[in-house]
């Protein structure tokens, strides 16, 4: 009676042992040589995040100063030069009134020399408002300093022709028989210039009249002169002067005979 009871309560307390619910987890070990990454689960229906991509580092850019710009300046004359006495001073073209004015200096200009006439009472300057171009001043409109006497002698620009008459007549009135024909010329220019010129006679007879190369060592009002003589028959001349330089120019005088 005995054995079998204590049969029955090690039967019962074995079944109690298996049916209780173990109070500890079992114990997972870890490998410790997996990457970090592995260690760390994602939650499921979570996409896995990429790693970014490194932002590459732009280079530091030092900007660059605004260049300085470089003051302008009048150069200084050298040399010679010729100071403006008076206000109103008429630069001109070549040294004489008769050429056009180039440009109107004042009192305290300074400009360099760069030439003069043979006597020296005109001097070719530098003008001073426009260093580009030269131009002339009488030698009283300026004080000079430095060696003038060995500034270059400059030939002024050649004038021009401004005026043209011509006069003819005939020396004798026999006709027929042989006669003579003067005719003579003015020619005004704006300064010394190179004349090239013949005459030409039509009529009854027609005939041309060498003439040649006048130089006009001054401006102003200039002559020229020429003659032809012989057998002329009595009639209406027309005397042409015709001028080839520094223009193209002709102007005709008429005669008659007798």
């Amino acid at each position: 009676m005995k054995v079998r009871l204590f049969f029955w309560l090690m039967t019962a307390s074995i079944l109690i042992s298996a049916c209780s619910p173990s109070t500890s987890a079992p114990r997972t070990n870890t490998p410790s040589n997996l990457p970090a990454q592995a260690t760390s689960a994602n939650a499921p229906g979570t996409p896995t995040a990429m790693p970014s991509s490194p932002v590459p580092e732009l280079p530091t850019l030092t900007p660059t100063p605004d260049a300085t710009p470089t003051a302008s300046f009048t150069p200084t004359p050298s040399g010679p030069l010729a100071t403006i006495v008076s206000n109103a001073t008429t630069c001109m073209y070549g040294p004489d009134f008769g050429y056009q004015v180039v440009d109107t200096l004042n009192s305290g200009q300074v400009a360099q020399i760069m030439g003069r006439d043979d006597n020296t009472s005109w001097l070719q300057i530098q003008d001073p408002n426009n260093t580009r171009v030269s131009c002339w001043v009488p030698s009283v409109s300026v004080t000079t300093t430095g060696d003038i006497p060995g500034v270059q002698v400059v030939m002024p620009p050649m004038g021009t022709i401004t005026k043209v008459s011509v006069n003819a007549f005939a020396k004798s009135n026999t006709c027929p028989g042989s006669n003579r024909i003067h005719f003579t010329a003015t020619v005004t220019t704006t300064s010394w210039a190179i004349v090239d010129y013949d005459w030409l006679i039509k009529g009854p007879v027609n005939t041309t009249v060498p003439g040649g190369r006048a130089v006009f060592k001054t401006g102003g009002a200039n002559g020229l002169a020429g003659n032809f003589q012989g057998r002329l028959p009595c009639g209406a001349y027309k005397v042409t002067l015709r001028i080839t330089n520094p223009i193209t120019i002709s102007v005709t005088r008429t005669l008659s005979i007798p």
